[in-house]
């Protein structure tokens, strides 16, 4: 079964993601990278990215094309071991933050299917003194083009 061009742009994006390691000059590693399953996720082993598509909004334009606007969030949760990462909970949750935004933004024509990728909106976890998680959400928007009747077909 093909895969329309919108979960080719969300796999991309996960793909990018699973680069996040120290040995490929990144600050962290992601331990996890997973996407949306019914039986449910696992943040157990963390850090853990979490891509998830929102939403897209479409547009028919010339030439029998629908222009894209693709919403994915991408949710990083972590566990701050001060006995493993010195320096404030803050810290950690930015540079993972960094590190996922330097990976999507690598190829923002998420190989060759978009037009453009941008990380809109980058948002802490609400914390809470005691909690037993942190995190932080990218919120990126992807503009891309089909075929208006073919969401297979790249335009």
């Amino acid at each position: 079964m093909a895969d329309s061009v919108r979960e080719q742009i969300v796999s991309n994006i996960a793909t990018a993601l699973g680069n996040v390691t120290i040995g490929n000059g990144y600050n962290n590693t992601l331990v996890s990278v997973q996407r949306f399953q019914q039986s449910g996720l696992s943040v157990s082993s963390v850090p853990t990215a979490v891509v998830n598509f929102e939403g897209e909004t479409k547009s028919i334009g010339p030439d029998h094309r629908a222009t894209c606007d693709l919403e994915v969030t991408v949710d990083i949760w972590a566990v701050h071991d001060t006995d493993v990462v010195s320096g404030d909970t803050a810290t950690l949750v930015d540079s993972l933050a960094g590190d996922c935004e330097k990976a999507i933004m690598a190829d923002p024509t998420r190989g060759g299917k978009a037009r453009e990728c941008t990380v809109r909106n980058v948002t802490p976890f609400r914390l809470a003194e005691g909690q037993p998680f942190v995190g932080i959400s990218l919120a990126c928007t992807i503009t891309y083009a089909h075929e208006a009747g073919d969401p297979f077909t790249v335009r």
